[in-house]
């Protein structure tokens, strides 16, 4: 509901503000839009007393029927029994009745009162979650019409013979009760009434009220929190968020922007204070703005006035700092701010801890901010539609390895390459399947296995960097130094931006080094570094579509692996299929080229001499 995929694009509303606002042009999750008009309707409308009232209206049926069947089974013991039956002259009376009838009787009745109990349990609880209040009285008929199906069978398909018969029977006589009365009220109507009463309080107290209850954590769920903001994950895993605009009604009012339930309710620290352990990167991400964190501007941490209570000042070395610690808002301070006072002592006498989970929401929340929707590539809309990559040509533009190596944690550390560990490890724990919430930047890492949070290296993805994967495009965008992007020679054969090996790598020193040392030769074909590339490739083309997969693997594979570097010019003169394996993009593999094991086959210019050693550029052939 607040990603930006779904927002109005014209208002600049989120979907989870028209939502919760009953926007009637809404064209998509009408649904959800149904679920919350029903759940407002029945809790700030009548719900909860039409729900006791359709309640004890069935119990008052289910009674009925109870006291209908120990009526006739009173009235049948009140007969003389013997050893047979014995009617009437006439046929419409029953003079006495055999035992073996009367047992049959019992049973029935026993039956009988087990199935109203049984029905009036079930019908009590469907009517105690039932969601509409329409719905309720629809229900209720339902019920009686159910008890009613006996009868309405009889009535409809019994001979018209037993009908007069039944019609014509002359009632059993019954005795008046013997229990004393009150003013013409005796036990028995004293004691269902009694019962009805009790199973009324428990009903209200078992069922109505805590199905109320969940009735508002789930219209909590939709609507609760912060509603006017939308987010959008970029190509590299990071989340970013912004402003939207408020909702406003065919009147042109504005919404409130936010609702955290009724309050009567003050059910918010039941929805907005969950567990974040048990949430990943970004749903923790998101769930901190839900509940509101970085909404509020924080104040400049070194503007000289402020309003916002007393001051606390903060001291080291026994000097007094001039700076304030002072609320505004949910945040206090953003959690990178409060960097500046960590292992320092406040005027109170008290060390300030190097992290709560309140300080890391305000700080995640004030990192990932934009201010603007629409505009370049950072605002939203542009990290929204950001590729894997023009990501890594953003966050990794110089090549280097973002993750290591590990700067060691000191209280008092305010270090920006620290607090963007941060995001940059989120995005690998995603991907990993770590579920810890949010983890502070000096251990930045959820562990998948542990659960819990911790230090992280470019040495724990290593593994991942040859995979054509999602965790294999983190690993090279975050450490393309350890992935070997830098390096022509490396086992490394997806390169390129869009594989996360940063452009610039091909300037890194390291590569400059390696084609300077390098000589102009092409590798034999049965070399280690050929079959090394051919099966290397192999390995990758398992995770591409059929068509790809199959065209590596059954075609153009076996090529190198017979003739090694003269395939260059075999596959390039094929005039079914040609491919340029000396190119970036040269040929249909999303691959880096050959030309630093095969560059005389390649024949480089100056132009295109990407892994091809320097001694080998004057001697280019190649145009």
């Amino acid at each position: 509901a607040h990603s930006s995929e779904f927002m109005e694009m014209n208002s600049e509303v989120s979907l989870a503000s028209r939502i919760c606002n009953n926007d009637s042009g809404l064209e998509l999750s009408g649904n959800q839009a149904t679920a919350h008009d029903l759940l407002r309707l029945y809790i700030t409308g009548d719900g909860l007393l039409m729900c006791l009232l359709t309640i004890s209206m069935w119990l008052l049926t289910v009674a009925k029927e109870l006291s209908t069947s120990i009526n006739f089974f009173k009235a049948v013991r009140s007969l003389p029994r013997g050893n047979s039956t014995v009617f009437s002259e006439d046929g419409n009376s029953i003079i006495s009745l055999c035992k073996v009838r009367y047992h049959v009787i019992l049973v029935v009745t026993i039956f009988r009162v087990a199935i109203v109990v049984s029905l009036g349990y079930a019908g009590a609880a469907w009517l105690a979650n039932t969601i509409s209040v329409t719905d309720l009285i629809l229900n209720a008929v339902a019920l009686e019409f159910v008890l009613c199906v006996d009868e309405i069978i009889f009535e409809a398909l019994a001979p018209h013979r037993l009908k007069c018969v039944i019609d014509n029977f002359a009632s059993c006589p019954m005795q008046l009760p013997k229990a004393p009365e009150w003013k013409g009220l005796d036990r028995k109507s004293f004691s269902l009434f009694s019962i009805l009463v009790i199973l009324m309080i428990l009903v209200w107290q078992f069922w109505a009220v805590p199905f109320e209850h969940r009735l508002k954590l789930a219209d909590d769920a939709l609507c609760a929190g912060e509603l006017d903001f939308v987010y959008t994950v970029g190509g590299s895993g990071i989340p970013a968020w912004s402003k939207s605009s408020p909702f406003r009604n065919s009147r042109g009012v504005l919404s409130k922007g936010n609702s955290y339930g009724y309050e009567e309710w003050s059910l918010k620290n039941d929805i907005h204070k969950t567990d974040q352990k048990t949430m990943n990167f970004v749903t923790s991400v998101i769930d901190s703005l839900v509940d509101g964190y970085g909404m509020s501007k924080i104040d400049d941490m070194k503007q000289t006035s402020y309003s916002c209570g007393e001051p606390v000042f903060f001291m080291k070395a026994n000097q007094t700092s001039s700076t304030p610690f002072c609320e505004y808002g949910i945040c206090a301070v953003s959690y990178c701010e409060a960097q500046y006072f960590i292992g320092l002592i406040d005027i109170y006498g008290n060390v300030v801890e190097p992290s709560t989970k309140e300080d890391l929401k305000c700080c995640l929340a004030d990192q990932m901010k934009t201010p603007n929707i629409k505009g370049g590539p950072l605002s939203l809309s542009g990290i929204e539609v950001e590729t894997a990559g023009s990501a890594t040509g953003l966050y990794n533009a110089a090549c280097t390895d973002q993750l290591g190596p590990q700067i060691p944690y000191t209280p008092g550390q305010d270090d920006l390459i620290l607090r963007f560990f941060n995001l940059i490890a989120g995005s690998l724990s995603d991907v990993l399947g770590g579920q810890c919430g949010l983890c502070p930047h000096y251990e930045p890492y959820c562990d998948p296995v542990l659960n819990q949070c911790t230090n992280l290296t470019c040495a724990a993805v290593v593994d991942y960097c040859l995979e054509d994967s999602t965790i294999g495009l983190r690993a090279r965008q975050f450490c393309p130094i350890t992935c070997g992007c830098h390096d022509p020679y490396s086992k490394l054969m997806l390169s390129g931006n869009e594989f996360g090996c940063p452009a610039n790598c091909a300037e890194y020193l390291y590569y400059d080094a390696a084609v300077e040392d390098a000589q102009c030769v092409d590798v034999a074909v049965n070399s280690t570094e050929m079959i090394d590339y051919v099966s290397d490739v192999a390995k990758i083309a398992l995770e591409w579509p059929g068509f790809w997969r199959d065209q590596w693997l059954s075609a153009v594979g076996p090529y190198f692996q017979a003739y090694g570097c003269y395939a260059v010019s075999v596959v390039l003169t094929n005039p079914g299929l040609p491919q340029d394996f000396c190119r970036f993009g040269g040929s249909m593999f999303p691959i880096k080229p050959i030309s630093s094991l095969c560059p005389v086959a390649c024949g480089f210019t100056d132009e295109l001499k990407w892994g091809c050693p320097t001694s080998c550029i004057a001697n280019s052939t190649r145009s």
